[in-house]
């Protein structure tokens, strides 16, 4: 059921939880958040109790799904950690860290490693606005 969670089948978590007893951990909810399987993780929600771990908001983050991260928020206790400032950050999802630092910043603090992941996603975009600036005016001499 793990796997099944984690690749989106949720015809098939449905069906070996009607039919089996064995297969399913807290990996099939951390699984599905990780790959934006929001669906699955709702129904593992509803109807099965192993929950999830962390890990399930750090992947979500770093995957760039915003709705799996609300509905964790939301529904569930575990919450997240600084891995999912530094997946949200490696992943440049602007919008993601900007909402983890909103709403976990207080959690965390702010520690020098989730101010360099923070920070990074700034400082690579200027120099890439700066490269394509020195493109351009090479370009047009």
């Amino acid at each position: 059921m793990d796997r099944a969670a984690g690749a989106g089948h949720l015809d098939v978590v449905k069906w070996l939880h009607e039919n089996r007893t064995e297969g399913c951990t807290k990996a099939a909810m951390d699984n599905a958040a990780s790959r934006g399987q929001l669906k699955v993780v709702q129904w593992l929600h509803a109807n099965r109790s192993e929950g999830c771990t962390s890990a399930a908001m750090d992947g979500a983050a770093g995957g760039g799904h915003f709705e799996v991260l609300l509905f964790l928020q939301n529904e569930r206790s575990e919450g997240c950690t600084s891995k999912a400032f530094v997946n949200a950050t490696t992943a440049d999802e602007l919008t993601i860290l900007q909402w983890l630092f909103e709403h976990y910043n207080k959690q965390f603090g702010r520690d020098p490693l989730q101010l360099y992941a923070f920070d990074k996603f700034y400082t690579l975009r200027w120099l890439k606005q700066k490269a394509k600036a020195e493109g351009n005016a090479q370009g047009r001499r």
